[in-house]
Parts: C-alpha cells; structure tokens; sequence
C-alpha cells in the first residue's frame, strides 16, 4: 500500500511538472572554466518592449538576483567577474491548419478545403552571461511562452522562466566544467 502511494505521488509530480509550456533554449562558449567566477552584475537593458512594466522588470531582475544566489555567486557593484544581460521582447505568431474533406464515390466527387488561422503573442526572456574580463558572452538562455493580455499571475510566470533558464544554466556549466 505503501508502495501505491509513493508511485501516485511520483506519478502527480511529474504531471504536474510536465504541464510547464515554458520552451526554454541554450548554448554555452566551449572550453569556459564556469567554477572560476564568483561574482556578478545586473546590466539593465535601456529600451524593453512597450510590453514590459516596471514593476516585471524589477521582477525579472529579482528573479535573476534569487537564482545567481542559489548558484552561490555573489553581487557585486564593481570589479565583478560576470555580467548578466536580459532583453524581453513580444512577437504575435500566426498559425497555419489546412483541412481537407473529401465527398462523393469513386466515379465522382470533390474536396473542400478549410484554412484555420490562429494568432496569438509570444513572449521571449534572453539571458545572457558575460565574462567582463574577456568581454565576450559565454552563455546565453532563452525561454519562450505564450502572453496573453490580462494575465494572471506574471510574478510567477516570470519566476518559471527565469529558474527553467538558470536550470539549463547549471546542467551546462557543470558539462563544460568537467
């Protein structure tokens, strides 16, 4: 019975762990040694989209703050060993679904074709990590999703992508570290 349980639980976890629609990509600069930095900034892009607030900038900022902590990196306000650069920016994507019906028999009929068209925006976070010494990124991360007007919860949406970005993060660091 105990057993039962245990399975359920492991089996709601990972369903509700599999319900994330956050799309998140990466890349890292070979040869990087990721366990020599120790301390970071926040560089504040100037122009965010139309669509970001001040209140989610400060947000995505917290966000980063919280994660480079976990990391064990400390902030600093000069002399820091990385960088981190965020741009958020807002596309309206366009779906495409063609269906084709087919009437009739075999010695006569015709088809109709009917085109559905779905639009809808999409939100990107770009994260970058910058070695100040070598002036050069050495590790960039992306999380896409889906932005609807009047959202709920953003805080939280901002927080998902953040930590799925920094989880990649970590996963690379320690290969290349290796």
């Amino acid at each position: 019975m105990k057993t039962i349980h245990i399975i359920t639980i492991c089996l709601t976890a990972l369903f509700f762990a599999s319900c994330s629609s956050v799309r998140v990509t990466s890349d890292y600069k070979e040869g990087t040694a990721f366990k020599g930095f120790t301390s970071y900034e926040i560089v504040s892009p100037d122009n965010l989209s139309g669509q970001v607030t001040p209140a989610h900038k400060m947000q995505i900022e917290k966000a980063i703050r919280l994660e480079m902590n976990n990391r064990q990196f400390q902030e600093a306000s000069s002399e820091t060993d990385l960088s981190v650069s965020y741009f958020v920016f807002v596309n309206t994507v366009r779906d495409y679904d063609n269906y084709v019906s087919l009437y009739g028999n075999r010695r006569w009929g015709y088809a109709m074709v009917q085109t559905t068209v779905r639009e809808y925006k999409e939100g990107t976070l770009i994260v970058d990590i910058i070695d100040n010494k070598k002036q050069e990124v050495i590790w960039h991360g992306a999380a896409t999703d889906i932005v609807k007007k009047g959202m709920k919860n953003v805080d939280g949406k901002i927080n998902e992508a953040v930590q799925a970005i920094f989880d990649k993060y970590s996963k690379e660091a320690a290969l290349a570290s290796n």
